[in-house]
């Protein structure tokens, strides 16, 4: 079968029961009796050529690499260009401040090591998971976003989350993500591009940094922000309580709150997994 990013886009070959094994949206175009799977082929329209690429070469290695093109096709010169083309085209505007801290990024990045790429690079390839139902990819990309904010404390830019919230259902995992790690690592400030952020991010923002309020300077309105704030999940509640008051990040608790799971089981497996050996340093 073949696969193309949009109708001008380069056509790859990939073998049909590898990527309807990790994507229903593809096993129904391949298998349910549509025009896809009777020609062999796929377009994908509004996905870029770079995004297409990294997903297929985790579909048959199992990891998150940029395999080039071609020789100097690296990360910092091809995709920085589409990620500025990306966002004139939505009208955006990007500040010199983004401009200067993007091109430091950029400077960072490496192929084969996903949590030293862009912000951006990683909305992306999760705005696919989640258009083309790859659960798997999506889990993939949350745990590889935790381990960047480990090692940095630079948030995704005003435009990525713009895109997110323009692209991903309101409950999804990764909208969660970015809400509460730009609340454990960034300040909104009254700025025009500040207040034009999205609604349900800001809100989202304020709901955390208001369960973040220490105990020790009201215990009265912290454990109402702790436990009885709307819309926080139960799910939630229970890791913040897991916490015990110590002011750090869900996702450094339990990394499963913005996986999606089929059951409790399933649950219980993947946190297991990522639970250190006796061994372990």
């Amino acid at each position: 079968m073949s696969i193309k990013a949009g109708e001008a886009g380069k056509e790859f070959r990939v073998h049909k029961n590898l990527i309807c094994d990790q994507s229903p949206y593809f096993e129904r175009a391949f298998n349910g009796g549509f025009t896809e799977g009777q020609s062999g082929q796929v377009v994908l329209q509004d996905t870029q050529e770079y995004a297409l690429r990294i997903v297929l070469t985790w579909l048959y290695t199992g990891r998150l690499e940029y395999v080039p093109a071609a020789e100097g096709s690296d990360l910092p010169t091809a995709l920085t260009l589409s990620d500025h083309e990306r966002y004139a085209a939505r009208g955006a505007t990007t500040t010199e401040e983004e401009e200067e801290r993007l091109n430091e990024e950029c400077a960072k990045q490496k192929n084969n090591d996903p949590k030293t790429w862009l912000w951006s690079i990683l909305l992306d390839l999760y705005i696919f998971g989640d258009r083309y139902d790859m659960i798997r990819l999506r889990r993939t990309l949350i745990d590889i976003a935790i381990a960047k904010d480990a090692i940095s404390s630079i948030t995704p830019s005003n435009n990525t989350i713009r895109c997110a919230f323009a692209n991903l259902a309101s409950n999804s995992p990764m909208r969660q993500f970015l809400i509460d790690h730009c609340a454990f690592n960034r300040i909104i400030h009254d700025s025009d591009d500040d207040r034009t952020l999205p609604t349900e991010f800001l809100c989202g923002m304020l709901r955390r940094l208001t369960c973040r309020n220490p105990s020790k300077l009201c215990k009265s309105c912290h454990k109402i922000a702790r436990y009885q704030v709307p819309k926080i999940s139960t799910h939630l509640k229970a890791v913040m309580a897991y916490s015990k008051g110590e002011d750090i990040a869900p996702y450094h608790v339990d990394a499963c709150i913005y996986h999606e799971h089929a059951d409790d089981a399933e649950r219980h497996d993947c946190s297991a997994s990522k639970q250190p050996t006796p061994d372990s340093p």
